[in-house]
């Protein structure tokens, strides 16, 4: 360990100068040193300065690239990667003139430590060190910022070509979601256009069922219109008897009941005959002495007798019975005198062939008229309203009843 002789402090290797006395150590004071001086002495102190001002000058001349310039290398280093490998064969092929920055900033450390240790104690150089110092870091400080945009640029650069790659990926993605999309969209109109068209063909083949619905109502119509004229055009001849067996206050009332029995039945499929034809069958019936008791024995006769005065059917009908019924109430306040009147007439439907009733019965046309204090009713029209409704009751039942003779007069 080498020390100072003036002060005893502790020396470091190759030091000239004591750091903590300012004293100039001898040659001879320090085995390492002196063997150093013997293997290289040291420049002069001059010859220091101005090395130190030529690495300074050339550092000043080839300053680090901008952050930006070095971004952009980056950035396109990549592309030009063969071109900057040739140009780099080509620089260690013909060589670089004069001295690079890289042996600059190494002689400048050096220098730099070799005034810091051996001329410290003149104030030129130190400051000439501080300066180089100070210059020499900024320019590291420099270079870590080139170096370190540099590969910002070729991470950008590779994420440029990622977000290129992935750009030309989603785009291809897109359209291929777009052709299908397509597609599904041409698929789906023509799915809608084939169920427009059955649609259409449903509703045109339900219009063609609703017109033949139409057609074949309207023929139907026509046809039975044409059966109900052809029906109302068969027109067989009928003979009208209407006899009085309900007392002499009735008697008035067979021609009423016949002329009701003569304008229903007219237009109804019966041709009705004069009243001489029918005066012919009355007498002839007279004097078959017909009675109403045996009229199933009468009718083989009625049916004879139509034959003879040429009728296909005789109308038999008698007015059996007419009457009244009285019911009276009293009570809460209220005195009531019901009358209710009923017309009884039988009527039988002969076929002028086989002599055999078609069909016969009793229509019963009743009315009731109530009585009170406050209300009295007097009518003369009371038999002439029972009277039309057991006309109406009787050629509904012929009506319903009759059919085609099995042999007529004609």
């Amino acid at each position: 360990m080498n020390k100072c002789p003036q002060c005893g402090a502790v020396l470091k290797t190759l030091t000239r100068i004591c750091e903590a006395c300012g004293s100039e150590i001898p040659s001879e004071a320090s085995a390492t040193a002196q063997s150093a001086s013997g293997a290289s002495p040291l420049p002069s102190a001059s010859k220091v300065c101005a090395n130190i001002q030529d690495d300074l000058a050339l550092l000043a001349t080839r300053l680090p690239p901008s952050r930006l310039a070095a971004f952009l290398t980056g950035l396109i280093v990549l592309p030009t990667v063969g071109l900057g490998y040739l140009a780099i064969k080509a620089v260690n092929v013909f060589g670089n003139p004069g001295k690079s920055p890289e042996r600059a900033k190494l002689a400048l450390e050096q220098n730099l430590r070799v005034a810091e240790n051996a001329y410290k104690a003149d104030a030129d150089v130190r400051a000439l060190a501080d300066k180089g110092k100070n210059e020499l870091a900024s320019y590291l400080r420099r270079q870590h910022s080139a170096r370190m945009s540099f590969l910002m640029g070729i991470v950008a650069s590779i994420v440029l070509a990622l977000a290129i790659i992935g750009a030309v990926t989603l785009h291809q993605k897109y359209l291929a979601d777009k052709a299908i999309q397509a597609a599904l969209a041409a698929k789906l109109t023509a799915d809608a256009n084939q169920a427009a068209l059955n649609l259409q063909q449903e509703r045109d083949q339900e219009k063609q069922r609703e017109e033949s619905l139409a057609r074949a109502q309207e023929l139907h119509a026509k046809a039975t219109n044409l059966a109900n004229s052809m029906s109302a055009d068969v027109s067989y001849k009928a003979a009208i008897l209407v006899e009085n067996r309900a007392g002499n206050d009735m008697a008035d009332k067979v021609s009423v009941l016949e002329d009701k029995l003569n304008s229903s039945l007219a237009g109804k499929g019966f041709s009705i005959m004069s009243r001489a034809a029918v005066a012919r069958a009355e007498t002839a019936l007279s004097n078959a002495g017909a009675q109403a008791e045996t009229l199933d024995t009468t009718s083989q006769q009625l049916g004879t007798m139509a034959h003879d005065i040429g009728a296909d059917f005789i109308i038999y009908v008698s007015i059996s019975s007419f009457g009244n019924e009285k019911k009276s109430y009293t009570g809460n306040g209220i005195t009531t005198d019901n009358y209710t009147y009923m017309l009884r007439v039988a009527y039988r439907l002969i076929e002028a062939g086989e002599g055999g009733a078609i069909t016969g019965g009793t229509a019963i046309a009743s009315k009731m008229i109530r009585q009170t204090s406050g209300l009295q009713t007097d009518t003369t029209e009371l038999i002439n309203q029972l009277l039309d409704d057991a006309a109406s009751q009787v050629v509904a039942a012929i009506e319903k009843n009759k059919s085609t003779p099995s042999s007529g007069g004609n």
